[in-house]
């Protein structure tokens, strides 16, 4: 017997394992499934910056949780008298006060700038393990919250926890969409329990994240059931039942990358709705990649679709490589990026163009796997300061995303046109091309003129 897997600090605590067994003569069986071993510790790794936490063991003092790091600005810090750089946030920034008592409550999450030179002695000390003991929680926790208003959330266990059954349990009270720092890229990770950047659709032990409430949103709750824990199987729980669907876009420019998604669900919205995702700003200037389609004045990482969507849509979409200016902004520069796409998750019926509105030119998505963009400059925009704010529109977007929906009202339907109708090209106007579509009674050889 081999028994073989790669457990690591990272992994939310879910060890993949594989067991096999050889009977010497040619016969050989295996069998994967996850091992789920609650996390006390976390690596942390990279350069100094923001980062967002939460610990796995409720009540714990913050000073014996960050103790491997440089702390400022509370009473039994590294250095009371600077500037604070730990915070919790309740509809405004509150820094902690005081390390040997200030606890963090379970299932809260809070911003910490961590310094690469942990000890101020001009050498950086990156990476470093943080880690605490004590008794963990296994069962629900019910984090108190502001209604209509962002709330800073943190996984309350050693285990991953599953944003797909986690925005189930909350359904109706908090927005479909969870978001968490991206330390790969500047700006945010986000899932809306269908599509997204977070890994594994998880939010692992130690991290915090970003979840919007509506009017009803005074207690955010987790569950038993969004626990990762070990199985044959995959855990995570889905309320999907197959009426869902998505597409992707992802630029590259060797530095960095940027996805922006549709997705398609029966609670899906043609304008606004609870599962879309914002395109938010980062934290601090930084160089980098960004996407979005804007709808409604705002700029999305993920456009929430209906799944029968029926009608047609065209929608602007584009893509910035932008660099910091003096004036707390930012300066779109030339660029050009690598484009690929994934198509192949469409809900049925459901078809894409997307049009390059510098070049005028169709790229073709059912035969091209990529494309070659060249972004220009095109101006610069000031930062509007707003909290958790999204990109504004800066000249003529990239691209025009066209979305023709479904000749079918509802999967399964045996739907027949009653009468012959010819209808309205669209887009109109248009550059280069045009799509102009009509009903047939019954299958037969059509002329179009």
């Amino acid at each position: 017997n081999i028994l073989s897997g790669t457990p690591s600090l990272s992994d939310g605590g879910l060890h993949d394992i594989v067991l096999s067994a050889d009977d010497g003569n040619g016969g050989v069986v295996t069998q994967s499934y996850t091992l789920a071993v609650s996390l006390h510790s976390l690596e942390i790794a990279g350069d100094s910056g923001f980062r967002m936490f939460s610990s796995p063991v409720p009540g714990t003092i913050y000073g014996d949780l960050l103790d491997e790091l440089w702390t400022q600005g509370a009473v039994g810090s590294d250095n009371p008298n600077s500037n604070p750089n730990i915070w919790t946030f309740g509809n405004e920034w509150n820094s902690v006060t005081d390390f040997s008592s200030d606890a963090v409550t379970a299932g809260e999450g809070f911003l910490m700038y961590v310094y690469a030179d942990t000890d101020f002695d001009g050498v950086d000390d990156l990476p470093v393990t943080i880690s605490i003991d004590g008794a963990q929680s296994q069962s629900g926790v019910s984090v108190p919250s502001e209604p209509s208003a962002w709330n800073l959330m943190g996984n309350p266990y050693g285990l991953s926890v599953s944003i797909n059954q986690m925005l189930s349990d909350n359904n109706g009270t908090f927005n479909s969409t969870v978001y968490a720092l991206d330390l790969d890229n500047p700006g945010y990770k986000f899932h809306n329990g269908l599509v997204g950047n977070i890994e594994n659709a998880e939010i692992k032990p130690f991290e915090g994240f970003w979840v919007q409430a509506n009017e009803n949103g005074s207690t955010f709750q987790f569950t038993e059931q969004s626990i990762r824990k070990g199985s044959l199987t995959n855990s995570a729980r889905t309320n999907r039942d197959g009426f869902s669907g998505y597409a992707e876009f992802t630029f590259t420019n060797g530095n960095y990358n940027s996805t922006t998604y549709l997705s398609f669900t029966e609670e899906g919205l043609i304008n606004l709705d609870p599962a879309d995702a914002d395109r938010l700003v980062p934290m601090s200037l930084a160089e980098h990649l960004t996407s979005m389609i804007y709808e409604s004045n705002k700029s999305l990482a993920i456009n929430n679709l209906p799944f029968d969507l029926s009608t047609d849509l065209s929608m602007d979409m584009d893509v910035m490589m932008l660099t910091p200016t003096d004036d707390n902004g930012y300066a779109t520069q030339a660029q050009q990026v690598d484009l690929t796409w994934d198509i192949s998750n469409l809900p049925e019926g459901i078809s894409l163009e997307l049009t390059n509105n510098i070049t005028g030119q169709n790229i073709n998505l059912n035969e091209d796997l990529s494309a070659v963009i060249s972004l220009p400059s095109k101006g610069d925009f000031a930062i509007s300061g707003d909290f958790m704010g999204t990109y504004p529109a800066v000249g003529q977007s990239q691209f025009t995303l066209s979305v023709y929906g479904s000749t079918f009202a509802s999967v399964g339907d045996d739907i027949l046109p009653a009468r012959l109708a010819l209808h309205d090209a669209y887009p109109n106007p248009f550059n280069p091309s045009t799509i102009i579509s009509f009903d047939l009674i019954n299958a037969d050889r059509v002329s179009l003129e």
